[in-house]
């Protein structure tokens, strides 16, 4: 009887994780940008370092559900002080800050968020406007009481790069020939 109820305990679990998981193969991305045509990757490694984009959305914002920030952290995030990269997700990390036209849209634990891959953060949708909108991503300002307990660390951005660019073998030629898209997307629904 006990090993039922615990298979049955594991598979409510599951299922609930499961339907956790947001579903993002249906959601709209808009990736128009107005990046510096010079951007390869950027990087953020302080409160300070904040890493801006501006994405243009094309249609009125009461036509939307749903809103999500869609970015891709191209390696592991360093630690400066123990001169590594880190892989864990409870790393002690300063909070991540997404702003959306100025208004904090997240304020959350980093670890999980930027780590290698690509990662979303919904956020409400009354924070976009028709057009032009601009969204800052970077470290929060560690609390003067996590001073010591919380570090900044370096976490990187990639670029989108054409398969013409990806070919080109100088580093000094991808930099001058990279689009201006940095792998931030706006996801609607």
């Amino acid at each position: 009887m006990k090993r039922i109820a615990l298979i049955v305990f594991v598979c409510l679990l599951v299922g609930m994780a499961a339907r956790s998981e947001e579903d993002f193969s249906n959601w709209f991305r808009v990736m128009t940008d107005s990046a510096t045509p010079s951007s390869f990757w950027e990087m953020s490694s302080s409160d300070k370092s904040v890493i801006s984009k501006k994405l243009v959305l094309p249609m009125p914002v009461n036509e939307l559900k749903q809103a999500a920030f869609e970015y891709e952290i191209l390696v592991q995030p360093f630690d400066p002080k123990r001169k590594c990269h880190v892989t864990s997700k409870e790393y002690r990390w300063a909070d991540l800050l997404l702003k959306v036209n100025g208004k904090e849209a997240f304020r959350g634990t980093a670890g999980p968020l930027v780590l290698k891959g690509t990662h979303r953060i919904v956020f409400p949708v009354e924070l976009l406007k028709e057009g032009e909108n601009l969204f800052q991503l970077s470290w929060a300002p560690i609390k003067p009481e996590e001073k010591g307990k919380r570090v900044f660390g370096y976490f990187y951005v990639a670029c989108d790069l054409t398969d013409e660019i990806k070919d080109l073998k100088n580093r000094k030629d991808r930099l001058a020939k990279a689009p201006e898209a940095l792998r931030f997307r706006l996801l609607i629904k």
